[in-house]
């Protein structure tokens, strides 16, 4: 089999890409402190990390969901307190 100057040049383009591809990603990864940049560079870890964003943010709503019920709590509590103080006001002045 004979290789031509265009076989040579071909894989020498090839072989280019494929290394420029390469460092790009390592810059990407250096760039963004991640060794996992894309679900598609470890799959395996992609999805557990997809996994764990996905409970952390549930975790997040938890707590939000947290805060808001106890800020209802204390002005339902303050509510009451008033509503007890009025009462109170008005067997005073009943008696």
């Amino acid at each position: 089999m004979r290789i031509t100057q265009g076989i040579i040049h071909r894989n020498f383009l090839t072989n280019l890409n494929t290394i420029t591809n390469k460092i790009n990603k390592k810059f990407e990864q250096i760039s963004s402190g991640k060794r996992i940049v894309r679900p598609s560079d470890d799959p395996v870890s992609g999805s557990k990390i997809m996994k764990f964003k996905d409970q952390r943010a549930r975790s997040d709503q938890y707590k939000r969901n947290i805060d808001v019920a106890i800020g209802w709590l204390k002005m339902t509590e303050s509510a009451f307190n008033s509503m007890e103080d009025v009462i109170k006001r008005l067997e005073e002045i009943a008696i």
